[in-house]
């Protein structure tokens, strides 16, 4: 004789797996308000489904076992629709109302109804008075379910519908609906009376499967309660719930031994796969915590940067103008000494506002924030301009700038501040690695396109430099060996500005001493 008759089966298969669900969520937060309504409905779920099973049990068992079990089958019942309307507040975010705790008092008062009915019944011997008041107790607990589902409807429902919620917590609040009104139609089952027989076994069975599986895609997909649940875990749930009904159902000695064996395996295995499972997980959310910590410790400092930079440009510009006023004596005139300390004035203050526009420029490109702004600009002119402002630092060294415009329309529309600092920044790194020669500009349009090219007779580059030019913070070779001044940060802007304007820029070199030629390409914007 086996203790789970076959008919029995899945139902007590069903009730182990939502008693499994319940205590798994419990464990993962037992002081959770949230966590202990789901276990307590999930406890009283799976009495619910495997009450044919105990009755089976009830010839045997003692008078007391009996009053104990049918109290707290009647206690169960009657609290359902209270705790179902409480879980609801927790899944809304909102502490339980009023109505509530009225639903309690009522649950309470249901309670004591259904308990008097069965004394009366099963201990006085009034057994038709005892009926009388069970038919009361069963259709107030037959509205008392219906208001509850009302009460989560009125609840949760507007969440669900209200567009401009985050998707997530609509998810989220649908599930708990699923899972709430799965739970009240199987409190509504318990007061069912019919003259025909019922099929509450296969009622309750369905239900059970119902709520398990919603409850898992739940904690799953939506993190119901804060609940962190792996489909693993679901998996492994329903496999020890079978396990365990397949030792119940053993009929002799030997079946029972195998049983146990592939159940202990089975447990072991899972347990196992689950700890694998949520050391991932929780490595994963570290390596998140982290990721988050560490991007917004780089937007930051690139707010630093970015501030800084910006607060930089005033006085220096002021300083510049100063000097500038200074060396044309409109304070009077200056000794040959005096106007060469301006001029070191001067390049100090264009040095630094150098290094504050690229600074700045980094930050707005890499923030995402800079946008490119094409107006109709000469760029013959502003070409010019540029070569003008490094042509005494070049002169200074024994350099010299030329510059050739073949094909180049008087008017081109383009980013005009983006096109002066990427261009720029490659013409003065032609000067500060180019001691003697010269450096050659050339511009012209092809195929709509600006293709912009600079070659000088400096220092060259080796292949190692090339593969990393144009990286942050890159410096060649020479650089390194001859301390010249330098951020590493010109080119790497450069580049990051051309390929906001659609462009490219490509840098070749026959090797050291032999100069290097840099290769900008911008498409013309209409």
């Amino acid at each position: 004789m086996t203790l789970v008759p076959f008919e029995l089966a899945f139902p007590l298969s069903a009730a182990l797996a939502v008693f499994g669900i319940g205590l798994v969520v419990w464990l993962s937060g037992k002081w959770s308000r949230g966590n202990v309504l789901f276990a307590h409905i999930a406890f009283t779920l799976a009495l619910w489904t495997s009450v044919d099973w105990f009755r089976t049990l009830e010839p045997t068992a003692l008078p007391l076992q009996v009053i104990i079990w049918r109290m707290l089958f009647y206690l169960s019942i009657a609290l359902a629709p209270a705790i179902a309307i409480h879980l609801s507040c927790v899944i809304a975010r909102r502490p339980l109302s009023r109505a509530g705790m009225l639903a309690y008092a009522v649950a309470v008062l249901e309670f004591v109804l259904i308990d008097t009915a069965f004394l009366m019944r099963s201990v006085f011997g009034y057994v038709e008075q005892g009926t009388r008041l069970l038919n009361v107790g069963a259709t107030l607990g037959l509205a008392f379910s219906i208001v509850a589902a009302f009460c989560i409807a009125m609840a949760l429902y507007p969440t669900v519908c209200d567009t401009a919620a985050k998707y997530h917590d609509r998810r989220r609040v649908t599930y708990g609906i699923l899972i709430l009104l799965t739970y009240l139609a199987a409190d509504v089952t318990q007061f069912v009376v019919t003259p025909t027989p019922f099929p509450y076994v296969l009622v309750m069975t369905v239900l059970s499967a119902v709520f398990f599986f919603v409850s898992s895609a739940a904690f799953i997909r939506a993190k119901l309660l804060d609940v962190n649940f792996a489909a693993l875990e679901s998996l492994f749930l329903v496999l020890a719930a079978g396990s365990v009904v397949t030792v119940l159902r053993a009929s002799t000695f030997t079946e029972g031994i195998v049983a146990l064996l592939g159940a202990m395996l089975i447990g072991l295995f899972g347990i196992r796969a689950i700890r694998v499972v949520r050391d991932e997980s929780r490595r994963r959310h570290e390596l998140e915590r982290i990721n988050t910590e560490l991007k917004a410790l780089d937007t930051a400092r690139r707010d630093l940067v970015a501030s800084v930079a910006h607060q930089l440009r005033g006085p220096l510009g002021g300083i510049r103008f100063a000097a500038d006023m200074f060396e044309r004596g409109d304070y009077g005139p200056l000794t040959p000494e005096g106007k060469q300390v301006m001029r070191h004035i001067q390049t100090g203050a264009d040095r630094l506002l150098e290094l504050a526009e690229t600074s700045l420029n980094v930050a707005r490109v890499e923030a995402g924030i800079f946008q490119s702004m094409p107006t109709d600009i000469d760029v013959a002119a502003e070409l010019r301009d540029l070569m003008g402002d490094l042509d005494l630092k070049a002169r200074t060294k024994g350099v010299t700038i030329e510059s050739k415009f073949r094909s180049v329309p008087a008017r081109l529309r383009l980013d005009k501040e983006a096109l002066r600092n990427a261009v720029f920044n490659v013409l003065d790194n032609a000067v500060k690695y180019t001691d003697r020669g010269r450096i050659a500009l050339d511009a012209a349009c092809e195929d709509r396109h600006l293709v912009i090219s600079v070659s000088d007779t400096g220092a060259g580059l080796t292949q190692t430099d090339l593969s990393h030019l144009f990286q942050k913070f890159s410096r060649g070779e020479e650089a390194k060996k001859r301390s010249i001044d330098g951020s590493g940060l010109g080119l790497y802007v450069s580049k990051r500005l051309i390929e906001e304007m659609g462009g490219t820029i490509s840098a070749g070199s026959a090797g050291l001493g032999k100069g290097s030629t840099f290769r900008i390409r911008i498409p013309i914007a209409s």
